[in-house]
């Protein structure tokens, strides 16, 4: 009977040693996962400023353009 215990309880420690070791394993995905998406939204927020800077260099050209044929159209022919 003794061994029989003893038999029953080896079984049930590997099972739990396994059930750990999966447990482990999901929190180091899920932990991986986290870092992973907080490594897209910092890449998202750099894209964002990047996209805003061009945009304001953009406008920056168009309304130096501007202001060079406003100028070039009021200067008088010679």
């Amino acid at each position: 009977m003794l061994s029989i215990l003893c038999y029953l309880y080896l079984q049930l420690k590997q099972k739990y040693n396994e059930l750990l070791e999966t447990s482990k394993m999901r929190e180091s995905v899920v932990d991986n996962k986290i870092i992973e998406l907080s490594n897209i939204s910092d890449s998202m927020e750099n894209n964002k400023t990047l996209l805003i800077r061009e945009r304001e260099r953009i406008d920056k050209m168009i309304i130096d353009l501007s202001n060079e044929e406003v100028s070039d159209s009021q200067t008088p022919l010679q």
